[in-house]
């Protein structure tokens, strides 16, 4: 027990990189300058549509078994070593037969909606609550409540930009009994936009649903006017099943390493989230092949699996190993949803000081002067693929771009994104993990 004790205090509490070792980083490493020059535009988009164009790839679906081969094969193509695949077992969320959702306004209301995943059921004669609108869902908008009409009610949640789950967590502490969030930018006539994704990562909370801009507003229109009803059945389910995430290396000079991830898994085709991450992966691969690099620290690329059902590829091969993790891993990258025509690139990850790194970094390379656009630290996603590195005190930076309207919808494709960014992109996700590969 004591040993235990011990071991949980190593991995959640030591910092094996020291504030001089975050200094260093603040200098250059040999190659980095010459990246946006070098890494080419039209593999990047190549690479991108290949992706892109198997389609959905959501565990355990045979788009994502293609989408596992067709990365494992272009790591061998771009000449990573030991390329391989390591299983992921994991409790798999399933949309069983057709859910239903009535909104009684009074009159019976029927909209599109999608359930989240990580939802749980209900009964199977569905169950009837009242719906309450609480704003964007924040603890503002819970405080001014103060408590009134918020347990055994459907909380519907408008204009927000929080994450899903955060929304969701908060809700069910308020004593939400379901949680509608709409998405927070109109549709276009030809595109009903309805967010995908997980509202929770573990079974136990409670039902969430997505629906469009154009469907929260109208149910907030009734509200102010009437009571409404929401009447709710949810067919989903967990079951245990499997994936794999991708790994490759380029070999360094010692048995420690850095990671360079990107997960290859998407709701639909999924172009800036992520086949654009996995593109950047290969063709960082590719050049550093090309100019026979020997890093310092092994960089190991890996494509995570399962990351849109709750990091699964990611919390699986971090926490199974934490002890070899914490190690000899001194630092994790992840470009997530990149090369989206619009925005800011983000930089977000722990510590802090290593997001404004990579904004400093971005800056100095005249990222902004090249694409135009503006650079953000720390901002963009919290939970990615560099979040369980986090938890156990490793350096972990995710480099994101937006905010993206079509973010976990069908009309995120390849065809839209911007490959000039991309490339910048790449450059600054390389640049970055060879500061922590050859510190």
């Amino acid at each position: 027990m004591a040993g235990s004790a011990s071991m949980a205090w190593w991995l959640a509490r030591f910092e094996p990189l020291r504030p001089a070792d975050y200094q260093r980083l603040k200098l250059p490493a040999p190659g980095e300058t010459d990246l946006p020059g070098q890494l080419i535009e039209e593999q990047l988009r190549s690479h991108t549509h290949g992706l892109a164009a198997i389609g959905a790839r959501r565990g355990g679906t045979p788009g994502e078994a293609a989408a596992r081969e067709w990365v494992r094969e272009h790591f061998e193509r771009a000449g990573l070593h030991d390329v391989h695949v390591n299983p992921v077992v994991y409790p798999r969320w399933r949309r069983r037969q057709r859910s239903e959702v009535t909104f009684f306004t009074p009159a019976p209301y029927d909209p599109d909606f999608v359930v989240l995943n990580g939802s749980t059921p209900t009964p199977r004669a569905g169950s009837e609550y009242p719906l309450i609108d609480v704003g964007s869902g924040g603890e503002t908008d819970y405080l001014v409540r103060n408590g009134r009409g918020l347990a055994g009610a459907v909380h519907l949640i408008t204009g927000s930009r929080e994450s899903r789950r955060d929304l969701v967590l908060r809700a069910a502490s308020h004593g939400a009994t379901a949680v509608v969030l709409a998405h927070d930018v109109a549709s276009a006539p030809s595109q009903q936009l309805i967010e995908n994704g997980t509202a929770t990562p573990f079974p136990g909370n409670i039902p969430a649903l997505a629906v469009s801009y154009e469907t929260g507003q109208y149910l907030r229109q009734k509200l102010a006017d009437t009571a409404v009803r929401a009447l709710l059945y949810i067919n989903v389910g967990y079951k245990l099943g499997g994936t794999a995430n991708v790994v490759g290396e380029i070999p360094g000079l010692s048995a420690q390493f850095v990671v360079l991830a990107a997960h290859y898994d998407s709701w639909y085709s999924g172009a800036a989230d992520n086949a654009a991450g996995v593109a950047c992966l290969l063709e960082l691969a590719a050049h550093w092949k090309r100019t026979g690099l020997r890093p310092k620290r092994t960089i190991r690329f890996v494509s995570y699996a399962a990351e849109e059902e709750g990091l699964i590829g990611s919390l699986f091969d971090v926490f199974l190993r934490a002890p070899l993790v914490k190690a000899r891993c001194r630092g994790v990258v992840t470009p997530d949803v990149v090369g989206v025509p619009s925005g800011k690139l983000a930089f977000n990850g722990f510590p802090p000081l290593l997001a404004e790194l990579g904004a400093k970094v971005a800056q100095d390379m005249g990222y902004t002067a090249a694409t135009g656009y503006e650079t953000a630290a720390p901002a963009g996603p919290d939970y990615a693929d560099h979040w369980p590195y986090a938890q156990i005190k490793l350096p972990a930076l995710v480099i994101s771009k937006g905010p993206d309207p079509y973010y976990h919808t069908p009309f995120d494709t390849a065809d839209r994104l911007d490959y000039t960014d991309l490339r910048w992109t790449a450059a600054l996700t390389g640049a970055l993990a060879l500061r922590l590969a050859q510190r």
